[in-house]
């Protein structure tokens, strides 16, 4: 079931995980607690960034997590600072800040 919710297995994950986790900084993390109750882990960041690349509803996945749209999309939230720290970390090259390319 974990495999074919985030298209890798769990050892897999955990791997990406703990790879990405020095890209991803927490930043404002007072800011997040204080408008929320709580930051948003980097484990769950990872989770809804899988499923979302995977093909999941940003809608389905805000309401699973308990994640705002606008936190899910905001460039400090959930998809992109992850999307970013796994572009880091494996060196893949998107060009994530780059609007013509």
């Amino acid at each position: 079931m974990f495999k074919r919710m985030f298209r890798v297995d769990c050892a897999t994950f955990d791997e990406i995980l703990i790879t990405i986790e020095p890209f991803l900084e927490q930043k404002e993390m007072e800011k997040a607690i204080k408008s929320s109750g709580s930051p948003n882990r980097n484990k769950t960041r990872l989770a809804v960034t899988l499923c979302w690349l995977a093909g999941g509803s940003y809608i389905d996945l805000c309401f699973a997590w308990g994640i705002g749209k606008s936190t899910f999309y905001s460039e400090r939230g959930v998809l992109w600072p992850t999307i970013e720290a796994i572009d880091m970390a494996y060196e893949i090259g998107l060009p994530l800040h780059d609007v013509d390319q």
